[in-house]
């Protein structure tokens, strides 16, 4: 029947580098196709669909033989526009709607130390398992066998995972048995190019090949790992999604789709435990999660539960850059609490714990990171050298912090803001920008430099700044209406005490401030904006006519009683009647401003 040409099946699988069976626009042989000359691992185009004719014109691979149907498994390469559901489509196809690509087109640049037909069938089993040849050692470029059979073993689970899931997508007879006989493929083809490897590998040995070894693309991150396909087409269309989209409900799927992996990598240790395929598909999550656990505790080097510290990671990662904090630091913990010894968990629970505020818990946990060094599982090598460099930024943090805080108690206040700035570029640029909390300190310390310095606009600024990151932070409120107080803005600074009040009502002498921002709004009668810098410069006349008691005194507004008694002293000599630019009436002022202010 022309119009039910293929029985198609949802399904991701497992793609590192595209094999050369994945070119685009490759030369389609034009004999005749024939059933025994579509083997397992071909390369093919489609052609002729009507039912599904958006496929005509894809490659694919042929991932299972003729079955009694007549129909031939067929993998669809991954195409730009693919979604997460169709990210890696296999279809039961006529053998009319399948066309054999040409050699030459879809050849692979295998190692010359394999004969002519050991390469070719090395080439069918890995473009069933969809890996590049390089990329375990059958290529030109040298690879540690055992780094190689371990790359094919994620493959291999990959594979095992997508055609048995825990909990089945499809229950269409011709699908469930593309499922297990693609399956069997994939295990042929692991088995096959697992010989192969030890072939090319000791042959190499023998000769004393020289060159260098390729980085295993293990060492990457885990995110570098997914985005490569090691984890299967799925998981990366998710990450890719994630990082593409900020829509939540783009960012939810991504994050089923990482659970959804998740249950299956779970349920797949399950299995392989039982030593069954048997499983049944309604048990319970908490079994899930407790055989994870126990292939965690078991041995973590024997990679049997890897895949799920890099799903987990994966998931941590999107919540994380999604600011959704609070799932982030819930999921690094369960990560945590299930592989201690991980790098990569320890070095997440310590970004999230900075990120929320909880700096000394979350460089304990970065230190740990350090400690268990770069052989931990899985993105072991990243989470360590990630660790050694976000300690080294935290502490030049907090070197900067010493420094600034000792210039600003020697009074030297220009050179404490550029302390502060160089601080602030350790924040934003470097390897210190998950310490929002200390970012937020940071700004408010820097701000009370610039209110010394009488630099008031800056001052409110960065207080500004800070209470960007944490809107309740009560010494950044508070500092924030110090500015505004003494800029001449009595109205706004009393909003921001009450502000303050709300947020904190136990804060120091609260109350006092209110009655002075009070007491300034009503002197002046209005609550306009300030002049800039706070500090009047006038004498004479200019003084006389300033209600602002502080102004007049050159004084902020929250002076000491001995500071006060030293400003009145020194403007009492600079305005008296008998000096030229004095006046009586300045000198009354002055007077009446020290009074006043001493016994507010």
């Amino acid at each position: 029947d022309d119009d039910k040409e293929d029985v198609t099946m949802a399904s991701s699988g497992t793609v590192l580098l595209r094999s050369g069976g994945s070119v685009e626009n490759a030369e389609v042989s034009p004999q005749c196709t024939e059933s025994s000359s579509l083997t397992v691992g071909l390369p093919v185009s489609l052609c002729g669909l009507k039912g599904h004719a958006r496929y005509n014109g894809r490659n694919g691979v042929i991932i299972t033989s003729e079955n009694w149907d007549g129909r031939i498994g067929v993998r669809l390469d991954p195409s730009l526009n693919s979604s997460i559901e169709e990210c890696d489509k296999k279809l039961l196809l006529l053998l009319k709607n399948i066309t054999p690509i040409s050699k030459q087109s879809s050849a692979l640049d295998l190692s010359d130390h394999m004969t002519s037909e050991e390469q070719e069938h090395a080439s069918r089993a890995a473009r069933v398992l969809n890996v590049h040849v390089d990329a375990i050692g059958l290529g030109n470029s040298r690879v540690e066998a055992e780094e190689g059979k371990k790359l094919l073993d994620l493959f291999l689970r990959s594979a095992e995972r997508e055609a048995q899931p825990h909990r089945p997508r499809v229950l269409n007879a011709s699908a469930q048995q593309l499922q297990n006989e693609s399956l069997r493929e994939a295990r042929k083809a692991h088995s096959a190019l697992s010989i192969g490897i030890d072939k090319v590998s000791e042959a190499r040995n023998n000769e004393s090949e020289t060159g260098v070894v390729g980085a295993s693309p293990l060492s990457l991150s885990p995110t570098a790992i997914i985005e490569a396909g090691l984890l299967g087409e799925r998981a990366k269309a998710a990450l890719a999604l994630a990082a593409e989209s900020n829509n939540f409900d783009d960012i939810e799927k991504c994050l089923s789709t990482f659970r959804g992996v998740l249950k299956d990598e779970q349920g797949r240790i399950v299995r392989a435990r039982a030593g069954s395929g048997l499983v049944s598909s309604t048990i319970l999550d908490w079994k899930l999660e407790q055989a994870e656990k126990d292939a965690a505790n078991d041995a973590m080097d024997s990679i049997e539960s890897n895949d799920c510290l890099l799903i987990r990671v994966a998931i941590t990662s999107v919540l994380f850059d999604a600011t959704r904090l609070s799932e982030a630091s819930t999921a690094a913990k369960d990560m945590a609490e299930i592989y201690p010894t991980s790098g990569a968990s320890q070095l997440w629970l310590g970004r999230c714990l900075i990120s929320e505020g909880m700096r000394i818990e979350g460089i304990q946990a970065i230190n740990k990171c350090v400690t268990v060094g770069p052989h931990s599982g899985p993105g072991g090598n990243w989470a360590h050298r990630e660790g050694v460099r976000r300690l080294r930024s935290m502490k030049r943090t907090l070197k900067c912090e010493i420094r600034a805080r000792d210039s600003y108690e020697r009074g030297k206040f220009k050179e404490a803001v550029n302390i502060y700035g160089e601080m602030m570029t350790e924040y934003n640029d470097g390897y210190a920008r998950d310490d929002k909390w200390g970012q937020c300190e940071a700004l408010v310390a820097r701000a009370a430099c610039h209110r010394r310095d009488r630099d008031l606009k800056a001052a409110l600024a960065d207080c500004d700044a800070a209470l960007v990151l944490y809107p309740r932070y009560p010494r950044a409120l508070f500092r924030r209406a110090l500015c505004l107080l003494e800029d001449q803005c009595p109205t706004e600074a009393l909003a921001a005490f009450e502000q303050l009040l709300r947020v904190d009502r136990n804060w120091p002498n609260l109350l006092d401030w209110l009655i002075r921002a009070t007491a300034q709004a009503k002197r002046q009668g209005t609550g306009g904006a300030g002049g800039g810098s706070g500090v009047f410069q006038g004498e004479g006349d200019a003084i006389a006519e300033n209600k602002d008691y502080y102004a007049v005194l050159s004084v902020s507004t929250d002076a000491t009683e001995a500071q006060l008694k030293r400003a009145y002293r020194l403007m009492s000599l600079k305005v008296h009647p008998d000096k030229a630019g004095g006046s009586a009436a300045a000198f009354h002022q002055v007077a009446e401003a020290f009074e006043t202010l001493s016994d507010p």
